[in-house]
């Protein structure tokens, strides 16, 4: 016992020198103490509002700081938004005219095609048209002579059907000047020009014999035939007679 009491002894007194040194190094600074507690008030402070905890408050500084960085590169972005929207609206302005141009190109064969089909229906001085307008957007497509003009998924034509029925008339809209039975021989000779685009499954034509004879009757009743080999053809007649017509409605329900 005495042994391990000079060894306690000898190991208390390496201790006391060892503390006697750590004391003799210590600077009291008040300043510095003074930081370290305000700085234990911030910590303490940012982990009751931000999480309860120093791994939560960490978290929350990096997602404020990604933040930080999206709102201060805003200005870029959006410069760099604005080049892609100027590229694409080119584009669209680019393939919108060559929309345009195949349309228009397109309704010179169908507006040739459906003065024929007139003439077939009694109507032969009548004229038909179309005609392309754009609407002004300042945001629109941009044109090689500095106009922006709106567009949708259609392209931006603005496509109206004009018609003249008599000689000396000028074209006016179809919708506004076209009688009932003008109308629907109007519509008889169009859908038949377009009966190989055309994806309207049904088609009503009333009043189609208003002002014809026997010999018209027999074109629009083979027309309406030839009409039904691709829709489903509904037609309102007052003539009791026109058995062209009939026969081409019984045609055509049996080669449905």
């Amino acid at each position: 016992m005495a042994n391990q009491a000079e060894l306690l002894l000898d190991t208390i007194s390496d201790v006391i020198h060892g503390l006697r040194d750590y004391l003799d190094e210590i600077e009291f600074n008040p300043k510095r103490l003074e930081d370290v507690e305000e700085r234990l008030d911030v910590i303490h402070s940012l982990t009751r509002k931000y999480g309860g905890s120093i791994p939560a408050v960490i978290a929350y500084g990096e997602d404020t700081r990604k933040q930080l960085e999206t709102i201060t590169g805003a200005v870029d972005r959006i410069n760099e938004l604005e080049m892609q929207e100027a590229k694409l609206l080119e584009k669209v302005a680019k393939q919108g005219g060559v929309l345009s141009e195949k349309r228009k190109s397109a309704a010179i064969s169908m507006g040739k095609g459906i003065e024929t089909e007139l003439g077939d229906l009694k109507m032969a001085s009548a004229q038909f048209g179309v005609d392309f307008q754009t609407k002004p957007d300042v945001n629109g497509a941009p044109l090689a002579d500095g106009r922006r003009i709106a567009f949708d998924q259609n392209g931006f034509d603005r496509v109206e059907f004009l018609i003249a029925p008599n000689p000396g008339e000028g074209l006016k809209p179809l919708a506004k000047i076209a009688s009932g039975g003008e109308t629907s021989r109007l519509m008889l000779g169009l859908k038949n020009v377009l009966a190989s685009a055309d994806e309207v499954p049904s088609l009503i034509f009333d009043e189609i014999d208003q002002g014809i004879g026997g010999r018209v009757g027999m074109v629009v009743g083979h027309k309406l035939w030839n009409l039904s080999r691709t829709h489903q053809v509904f037609c309102v007649t007052h003539l009791p007679n026109w058995r062209s017509l009939a026969t081409s409605i019984i045609r055509c329900k049996t080669d449905r």
